[in-house]
């Protein structure tokens, strides 16, 4: 490995769902961004039975590991949408290119029991708090502090899923405001068996 490192904390709601929710990928068409449009991967996750709190994973040239800190809390994010909330420390370390180990887990399809592939098409969009105001913005833009919003079709063992999160990055926890959760989510209804992270979700997988 480089010595390139980079740590952070983080805080997100997650739900995984089987069916598409429309609303949510028409408030994304809106801005401009659909499955069909954007860019796809895939992350290879190591999956660690009986420790769903950790999910370190293999990301385009970057090992990162994600740790679950403290307990899931319980959170009624609108009328019909329940959800944990969770809070993750992330590391995230820059691969070097001749890197052996991680050619044999995502070429050769090495180790496939013990590193789930993932293939991820995501939309999302960043939240930002400026002079009072909140601000949509793309997700390459550079903030300090925020709020992203993906929604992403993703694939595994053979099955489609989507998940819907919200994530909190920074010094400041900036809320989407009731009127701002509803124009993404509409009516949604979105229930507290689906809500958890990807360590729970790939363990259900198994």
């Amino acid at each position: 490995y480089s010595v390139t490192v980079s740590m952070f904390k983080s805080k997100e709601i997650r739900w995984f769902t089987r069916q598409e929710n429309k609303h949510i990928s028409s408030w994304f068409a809106e801005k401009g961004q659909t499955f069909e449009n954007i860019s796809a991967r895939t992350d290879h996750y190591l999956l660690a039975p009986g420790h769903d709190d950790v999910a370190p994973k293999l990301r385009e040239g970057n090992i990162e590991i994600k740790h679950r800190i403290g307990k899931a809390v319980k959170h009624q994010l609108t009328d019909n949408v329940e959800g944990y909330f969770e809070e993750y420390i992330k590391w995230s370390f820059k691969l070097q290119s001749s890197d052996r180990a991680s050619r044999q887990i995502i070429e050769h399809k090495k180790y496939a029991n013990e590193w789930q592939e993932v293939y991820k098409e995501r939309m999302g969009l960043l939240l930002t708090e400026e002079n009072g105001s909140t601000k949509i913005r793309e997700m390459k833009e550079h903030v300090n502090s925020g709020c992203q919003i993906e929604y992403t079709r993703i694939k595994v063992k053979g099955e489609t899923w989507y998940s819907f999160n919200l994530e909190w990055f920074g010094d400041e926890f900036i809320h989407p405001g009731s009127s701002l959760l509803h124009e993404i989510m509409g009516d949604s209804v979105f229930k507290l068996q689906d809500s958890m992270g990807y360590g729970s979700f790939l363990q259900s997988k198994k």
